[in-house]
């Protein structure tokens, strides 16, 4: 229920929000003599392609719920490697949006931000080490007389 929750927002967050930003950038190569006539079957191509990217790319806290529930990722590991997610939220960005900035920083941010919502269910869903038993010294025998 969870991630078709999350697939559905993210499909619309990329309908809503990006798909004008990309559709408003290729509509800006038109002049005088050229005029923007996208034909049906591309612009249905583009729809579905952002729709499914944006809905994939919110499943992130599902995914990382069920990587911190087996105990593969941790909440302090996620923290560690932040950094290295954000460089990498903008690669993802820049792939799988139209050639311009604006739509690239609107799919690395979201995915920035639910990084960090993973972060928090790794924190408090995660896989729990199991304490150590304490073992209970052994009473040392009476010397032998």
């Amino acid at each position: 229920m969870i991630s078709a929750l999350f697939f559905v927002t993210g499909s619309s967050f990329g309908y809503f929000v990006v798909f004008p930003v990309g559709f408003e950038f290729f509509a800006q190569f038109t002049s005088d003599s050229i005029s923007f006539m996208p034909k049906l079957s591309e612009y249905l191509s583009f729809a579905l392609k952002l729709l499914i990217a944006f809905g994939v790319a919110f499943e992130l806290p599902v995914f990382i719920f069920f990587l911190a529930r087996l105990g593969i990722v941790t909440g302090r590991g996620l923290m560690k490697k932040s950094k290295y997610f954000i460089l990498i939220a903008f690669i993802v960005g820049a792939v799988l949006t139209p050639p311009d900035p604006v739509s690239q920083a609107l799919m690395a941010g979201p995915l920035i931000l639910l990084y960090a919502i993973g972060v928090v269910i790794a924190f408090l869903f995660g896989k729990r080490k199991p304490k150590p038993a304490v073992e209970e010294p052994e009473e040392e025998s009476p010397p032998a007389k």
